[in-house]
């Protein structure tokens, strides 16, 4: 993942699902032209690190490049595949099947939507992904699941 750094240029950030040697890595480095290289384990549940850098502005410099690419001998992950796996994370996809969310209309509607929802899924008891009764959100009316003096409007 490449990301241009304000006082070293392009900083390079190798993540991979595997263990490598960092001698390995160091060779792999000084063949593919990189200067020095840092190597850290990074814990499963440190996934949001990576988001971070997925999510980042891109520099006008960068726009049109790839951020991403896969390299090496075995199975590169895609970026679709990446999931983060949190309350927030499993009620945006509840809402995503049940209101046939694609594109990214109204995305920001949305995310106060799920906010909104993962308060009271907390709040009221619910079940994750589910409203009041159990009932799935596709069954619910935007009153049952937004509740009275709710904060946003529902976007479905």
């Amino acid at each position: 993942m490449f990301e241009l750094h304000k006082n070293y240029g392009l900083h390079v950030h190798l993540v991979t699902n595997r263990w490598i040697d960092v001698n390995v890595a160091r060779e792999l480095a000084f063949m593919a032209g990189w200067g020095r290289i840092h190597v850290m384990r990074i814990p499963p549940e440190r996934a949001s690190y990576l988001a971070k850098y997925l999510s980042k502005e891109r520099p006008e410099c960068l726009k049109g490049w790839r951020m991403w690419a896969g390299f090496g001998d075995w199975d590169w992950t895609k970026v679709k595949d990446v999931v983060f796996d949190s309350l927030f994370c499993r009620i945006y996809r509840a809402c995503k099947e049940a209101f046939s969310w694609t594109g990214n209309k109204n995305f920001r509607d949305r995310l106060r939507l799920v906010q909104w929802l993962e308060i009271r899924t907390i709040t009221q008891g619910w079940k994750e992904g589910l409203g009041p009764s159990d009932k799935p959100y596709w069954m619910c009316c935007a009153a049952e699941l937004l509740g009275e003096g709710a904060a946003v409007e529902a976007p479905f």
